[in-house]
């Protein structure tokens, strides 16, 4: 028996398997740690980052790459049997096993084949968070893209069966087929995700009375003209009878849009920014970096569309809420929620009809996790045709009525492009 320790990510791994015989088991639970908590803990055993999938742009700077150290550490276990036959099987988060296996499938490594056992991690290790054993063969063949489930470890039947089908996991292979043909890029209907700002004690007010109070439980003297009602992920879950709790300070109509015009504008709410300046400071996003003062991301002229369909993001797809404006007021999302922006009431309710339908639910039911942090994200949302799903539903009249009076008053979508969109 050989016993080794070093660094995962500076072995000479090549010398060291070329010893082993084969077929070779590998065995492990690597570290639940992210990218990023290491970064906070000063530590500097990452991977490196060219090893993860192509993240560029926004994905890059709001989280998409801080992945977790155990996706690259699986993936790079994978990898030693591209020469030779073998079998990783590892205790994971279950959405690193997806990821580790989305990797794998999308870069046409051979899986001969995959499964997940899920236990119980609260109990055996005392974290809450939907976890399994990952057991991947490559054993040279090329099996099917899928990956059988199993509810425990002694199960002896699959739960579910999830997939890789048009460059996407899919949770339940056979409700997605069923609904495939509703999947597309709809070039009228774009989701949107509601603002962030981070810095909620301060942005982010209830109602006393007549009174404004924030977070810090400080009395607020600002304009109302850059106050507006804010939604959250619980407000909308119950999809009928939304209620808004707080309120939230706008400072920016547009995306990099610059925020000293408020100084003569709203002086108040100038005054009151600056006062928390300091918070401002503290947020860590690279989002911010560069930008004008009290910035705010996700937010543009859709942001200010008096009707609204939303649904929150995390929990389960479920029926989608119509928002009203209140007061005049367009309502506004955080970022844990994602909306359409409509350019009437009628527009809003004929898509949240359609939305709330069968086919809509069990598309959208058929690619998220339900037990993910987040199980509904606008990549989710975006891969469902609206114009297909109104054609399917016999509705196709009031889809065209509506995205050519849509364009024509506000500018969003093209309708010459309604059903030619991929």
């Amino acid at each position: 028996m050989r016993l080794l320790k070093g660094d995962f990510f500076s072995l000479d791994w090549g010398s060291t398997l070329a010893e082993l015989p084969s077929p070779m088991l590998v065995v492990g639970n690597p570290p639940w740690v992210t990218s990023s908590e290491l970064g906070r803990l000063g530590s500097s055993n990452v991977p490196p980052k060219h090893g993860q999938r192509d993240h560029r742009g926004l994905d890059a700077v709001t989280g998409k790459s801080n992945f977790d150290v155990s996706e690259s550490m699986l993936f790079s276990q994978l990898k030693w049997f591209d020469q030779r036959p073998g079998t990783v099987a590892a205790l994971c988060k279950e959405s690193v096993a997806r990821k580790v296996l989305a990797r794998a499938w999308y870069q046409n490594l051979p899986i001969s084949s995959a499964r997940m056992y899920r236990f119980d991690a609260a109990a055996a290790f005392g974290v809450s968070v939907t976890a399994c054993l990952l057991v991947v063969v490559r054993d040279g063949a090329q099996g099917p893209t899928s990956c059988e489930v199993f509810e425990a470890m002694s199960a002896d039947t699959p739960s579910e069966t999830l997939g890789f089908l048009d460059g996407l996991v899919v949770r339940n292979l056979g409700t997605y087929q069923r609904w495939r043909h509703l999947r597309g890029t709809d070039s009228n209907y774009l989701w949107r995700s509601g603002l962030k700002h981070d810095c909620a004690r301060v942005m982010e007010l209830t109602e006393e009375g007549d009174e404004l109070r924030n977070g810090l439980g400080e009395r607020v003297d600002i304009e109302r003209e850059a106050v507006y009602p804010l939604f959250k992920s619980a407000d909308i879950a119950n999809g009928r009878d939304a209620r808004f709790r707080k309120l939230v300070v706008v400072t920016q109509k547009q995306l990099h849009g610059d925020t000293k015009h408020l100084r003569e504008t709203l002086p108040k709410t100038w005054l009151y920014l600056n006062s928390h300046r300091e918070a401002f400071s503290r947020r860590s996003s690279a989002i911010y970096q560069g930008r004008p003062d009290f910035s705010m991301f996700g937010i543009g002229d859709y942001s200010f569309a008096l009707w609204k369909v939303a649904v929150p993001g995390l929990y389960r797809v479920g029926r989608p809420t119509v928002l009203s404006p209140i007061g005049g007021r367009p309502a506004m999302l955080d970022d844990t929620a994602y909306f359409l922006p409509c350019a009437s009431e009628g527009e809003a309710r004929f898509l949240m009809d359609l939305l709330a339908s069968d086919p809509a639910l069990r598309f959208f039911d058929s690619l998220a996790f339900p037990t993910d942090k987040r199980p509904v994200n606008a990549g989710i949302l975006r891969q469902l045709h609206i114009g297909k799903l109104a054609r399917e539903l016999g509705r196709g009249g009031e889809y065209d009525s509506l995205t050519a009076i849509r364009c024509a008053q506000t500018g969003w979508g093209d309708p010459r492009r309604r059903l030619f969109d991929n």
